[in-house]
């Protein structure tokens, strides 16, 4: 988009803003909007003077404002605290013409109407002039900013003009910030005009609905509707998956929960925390000792060797059943970068020595695939936990347990 200002303040040259070439230009008879999208200039440009020449050379400004807004372009008229009543003044030209009457009252910009413009009248704008459109006026006017008492009132409006809109709104240009007054006001105008000059919808486009489109929507609302469920659905997978990223104690809280709740084990930690938790056979008993550690890394030997020490600890037999459950490679974002390294031979060779079966989380979540899909029952599960030492390995619709 080519935005061109005249007799802007501060600014000079070209610049570039959100894919938009910005040309700067002094205000003169010879003034050329071209294909400008958009053109800036202030509300006082009357191109010299008061003289008869000068109010027509104003005049043809005016026209070529109108000319230009009528084919599809788009103007901002741009205020300060000086104002500019009279047909002298560029701004006041075309207030006459739209049967717009100001004063110099200033007005809060209590009321915004346009959220387009919030951002750039909170930073730029200030109690501007009060504008009131006359009875008999046969333009569109489109309020931005203005009283929160009278709708009439407005500080900041646009007016549609044949395919384009014409914007009257105050820039309190403050030396060193113009530049980026200048990007905000496009932004808004921007975002503004796409919407009044192409509105989507209206309230009675709304209202009318054809006899087959009340049919679609009604399929539509019932597919909403199976799609809510849906998400419901996904929502508790979600939740199966969460021992994928915790780790520390959220881990040590997390996994016993996880395990009691998707593969119906018994399960509990001890106040004390010297264990992480214990699994419970049928009748409640202590039957597994268990720790859940969160890792950046790969299982080490002294994860093996702490979960040994809390058997000792307990003066529990060296072949008490002891299941060491580990979130390795914590960082990882996907399931190939977390599966991708297997437990170190000799960590597993380590862990059939210490009576020890290493379960990774990404382990737990695919024995619980497999478990969905009935390809193991949570007796198969209990036996391996159990009995067997080493690393039980699950990939796919296969599970081993890995010794070396």
């Amino acid at each position: 988009m080519l935005v061109k200002m005249f007799g802007i303040p501060g600014t000079a040259g070209t610049l570039e803003h959100s894919g938009n070439r910005v040309v700067s230009a002094e205000l003169s008879e010879s003034v050329d909007f071209g294909d400008a999208s958009l053109v800036i200039l202030p509300a006082l440009a009357n191109l010299g003077g008061n003289s008869k020449l000068q109010l027509n050379a104003t005049e043809l400004l005016a026209k070529r404002i109108i000319k230009h807004v009528q084919q599809g372009g788009r103007v901002a008229i741009v205020y300060d605290a000086e104002g500019f009543h009279g047909p002298q003044w560029v701004g006041g030209r075309l207030l006459e013409r739209w049967r717009i009457e100001g004063d110099g009252d200033p007005l809060s910009l209590a009321r915004p109407y346009a959220r387009e413009f919030q951002s750039y009248l909170q930073e730029y704008g200030y109690p501007g002039f009060v504008f009131r459109q006359q009875p008999g006026s046969s333009f569109q006017r489109y309020p931005i900013a203005g009283s929160d008492k009278d709708e009439n009132s407005l500080s900041c409006f646009a007016v549609a003009e044949g395919r384009g809109l014409v914007y009257v709104l105050p820039a309190n240009f403050v030396a060193g910030a113009e530049i980026d007054l200048l990007r905000k006001l496009i932004d808004a105008i921007e975002a503004h005009s796409r919407v009044a000059l192409r509105p989507t919808t209206a309230p009675i486009a709304d209202s009318f609905v054809f006899t087959s489109e009340a049919d679609v929507r009604a399929e539509r609302d019932a597919k909403q509707q199976e799609v809510t469920t849906l998400d419901a659905t996904l929502t508790k997978y979600v939740a199966k998956k969460d021992i994928l990223f915790l780790r520390d104690e959220p881990l040590a809280d997390r996994v016993p929960e996880w395990i009691q709740e998707y593969l119906s084990f018994g399960a509990h930690r001890h106040e004390e925390y010297v264990e992480d938790f214990w699994l419970l056979d049928e009748q409640g008993n202590e039957a597994v000792i268990c720790e859940a550690k969160g890792l950046t890394e790969n299982v080490k030997r002294q994860h093996i060797r702490q979960l040994v020490l809390h058997r000792d600890q307990r003066d529990l037999p060296d072949d008490f059943p002891a299941l060491l459950v580990a979130n390795t490679f914590a960082d990882a974002e996907t399931e190939q970068d977390k599966g991708k390294q297997r437990v170190n031979p000799l960590e597993c060779a380590n862990a059939v020595k210490e009576n020890v079966l290493i379960v990774r989380t990404l382990d737990l979540v695919r024995l619980l695939d497999q478990l969905e899909r009935e390809l193991v029952t949570p007796q198969d599960l209990w036996k391996l936990i159990t009995t067997e030492m080493g690393w039980l390995k699950v990939e796919g619709d296969g599970k081993e347990v890995v010794k070396q």
